[in-house]
Parts: C-alpha cells; sequence; structure tokens
C-alpha cells in the first residue's frame, strides 16, 4: 500500500484510490484470517494481524480477532489484559470490564489480572472526573436519580473498592494489597481508597513485616520535619520488634530503609546513624 501511495504521488493519479486499496486491503485481511487458522498457536500471527488492522483503520474488526485469539489462547494473562484495555481505549469501559471478568473467571489467582482490572476502574473514575469536570455541573445530565446515584457511587471509589476486597479476598497476600496501593498512590482522587486499602492491610495482616513496612515507610511520606518523620517510622519497626516472636525480615526491612535514608534526607545522617545502632540490639 505504501508502495502504491508513492506510485500515486509521482504520477499525480488518484483515480479510484478508495477501491483499490480496499481491494488490497481485504486480500491482505484474508491472508491473515488464513494465517490464523492454520497456526492458531502462533500468538504473534493474532497480535500482527491485530496490529496490521488499526494500522489501515480497521478498527471494527478488532475486537471480533481478539475474542476469537482469546477463544483460543485463553490461557495467557496478558492476552485478556490486552483486549479489554484495547476496549477500554476504544470507548466501550463496559465492553472492557466485561473481558476483565471473564479473564477472572479462567485466572482466578492472577495477581497481574486483579492488579490491572483495579488499575482499569481506576483509569474509569479519571474519565469521568475529566468528562464531569469538561460538562461542568450545570451540564449534569438529569432524569433518572438512581443513575446519578450510581454514578456518584463508582466516582466516590465504592466500585474500585469492591473489585480490591474481591482481589484481596482471592489472592490472600499483603504483598498483592501493597501493589495496589503502589498503583492507587499515582491518582490524586484516590486518598480514600488507599486508607481503605490500608485499613484493609492492618486487620489482615497486622503482625505481617510486610504491613510493619509499608506504614513505616508511609511515615517518612507525611508532612512535617525529616526528623520526626524519621522517628516515627523508626519506631514502629521498634514497636513490631518487640513483640513476641518478631519475624527477623522486619529487622531486614528496618535497615534497608535505613541505607535509603542518607540520600533522602542527607542532614539526618547522625540520627539515622543512632537508629541503625538502636536497631543492631534486637539483631542479638
Amino acid at each position: 500500500l505504501k508502495l502504491i501511495q508513492l506510485r500515486r504521488d509521482e504520477i499525480g493519479y488518484q483515480h479510484k484510490k478508495g477501491t483499490i486499496d480496499n481491494a488490497i486491503k481485504g486480500r491482505i485481511n484474508k491472508l491473515y484470517k488464513i494465517l490464523s487458522h492454520r497456526w492458531q498457536s502462533d500468538i504473534k500471527i493474532w497480535l500482527s494481524h491485530i496490529e496490521w488492522l488499526r494500522k489501515v483503520g480497521w478498527d471494527n474488526l478488532v475486537s471480533k480477532i481478539y475474542m476469537r485469539l482469546l477463544q483460543v489462547h485463553s490461557t495467557d494473562p496478558k492476552l485478556w489484559i490486552a483486549a479489554a484495555k484495547y476496549e477500554f481505549e476504544s470507548g466501550s469501559a463496559e465492553n472492557g470490564r466485561q473481558l476483565m471478568l471473564r479473564g477472572l473467571r479462567f485466572h482466578p489467582k492472577s495477581e497481574m489480572l486483579h492488579r490491572e482490572y483495579v488499575k482499569f476502574e481506576l483509569l474509569f473514575i479519571e474519565k469521568l472526573k475529566a468528562r464531569k469536570k469538561l460538562l461542568g455541573e450545570d451540564d449534569k445530565l438529569k432524569g433518572d436519580k438512581n443513575e446519578d446515584d450510581a454514578s456518584d457511587a463508582i466516582l466516590d471509589g465504592a466500585l474500585v473498592k469492591l473489585v480490591a476486597e474481591a482481589a484481596i479476598d482471592a489472592l490472600e497476600s499483603p504483598d498483592f494489597v501493597v501493589s495496589i496501593l503502589v498503583t492507587a498512590k499515582k491518582f490524586p482522587f484516590s486518598n480514600d481508597i488507599q486508607e481503605h486499602l490500608l485499613k484493609v492491610l492492618e486487620e489482615k495482616w497486622p503482625s505481617h513485616p510486610v504491613t510493619i513496612d509499608t506504614l513505616a515507610r508511609l511515615e517518612l511520606a507525611k508532612e512535617g520535619k525529616m526528623k520526626d518523620r524519621i522517628t516515627s517510622c523508626i519506631e514502629i519497626y521498634t514497636t513490631a520488634l518487640s513483640a513476641e516472636n518478631p519475624s527477623g525480615q522486619i529487622l531486614h526491612h528496618a535497615f534497608t530503609t535505613l541505607r535509603e535514608l542518607p540520600r533522602i534526607a542527607p542532614n539526618c545522617s547522625i540520627l539515622v546513624m543512632k537508629e541503625m545502632l538502636k536497631l543492631l540490639d534486637f539483631g542479638k
């Protein structure tokens, strides 16, 4: 197609451009179908077909190819994420959500899929907020109060919390909670969601090393004097280490945090050294 376009530009001939181009595109599309049928196990052929369809502007066929691909390769979580992402970016958030849910039925223990689903719902809120800001408060859709209430609930993060809780119950992993907490931090509107995740983390794994490390590091991110923040951070570690049968992993996390502090707060090096010496007593 590029060569034909170059030839047209060279001789200045544009007659029946659409007819000729569409005939060639149709032939290429047919060849891709034959290839994907004969070598269904080759994911690269499927993805190459999708990339080509998007390149030539035949986006109406992309969803169909993704559905056929997922019927053959339902065992790969990345493909479910890619298909859902395409639907979301194409303006069909509901189709994207349904693909995520179908993918989770195939992969209920996939951390990647659960995390991306939480991110998907956060992006959906971001999109709704941007649209609301663009339209303005005076241009809100009037009529069905139930729809307005549902929209407000989504904007408030209720749906994200439900999705996150379902994921946490399915995976039972404090590391996963921290991973979606990190994801949520990228969105300025997610403070309430972050607090909810921290509450779940503390309730389900109150003495787990990951929980202790997360709470301690959050102290460093708070406002106020750096010395006070460092003291509060170390206090969380030492309190956990003073408990009965503490995990050695907590001490490891504490030292890792302290080793990072001189770079973050060079003026507090003396305080950091003193706190390190105190921690050494717990390692005896």
